[in-house]
């Protein structure tokens, strides 16, 4: 088992305001369980000082929110 930590950037900003640590077997188990918390915020996915993989934020509409029309 390797241990991974997933950091939840800021859409604002960029920068990190929280991390959470993921056990996983490997690498594509890591980014299985990651890919389950992707959406209204950036994800980065690493391994100790080695990036896996970058989840943009999920836009508005393709989270299902629509503006009202005018």
């Amino acid at each position: 088992m390797s241990y991974y930590r997933l950091y939840f950037m800021s859409r604002a900003s960029g920068h990190i305001e929280r991390f959470e640590e993921i056990e996983a077997a490997d690498d594509v188990a890591a980014v299985r369980i990651a890919r389950e918390q992707a959406g209204q915020q950036p994800l980065e996915l690493w391994c100790h000082g080695r990036k896996l993989k970058r989840f943009e934020a999920a836009s508005m509409a393709a989270a299902g929110h629509h503006q009202p029309a005018e």
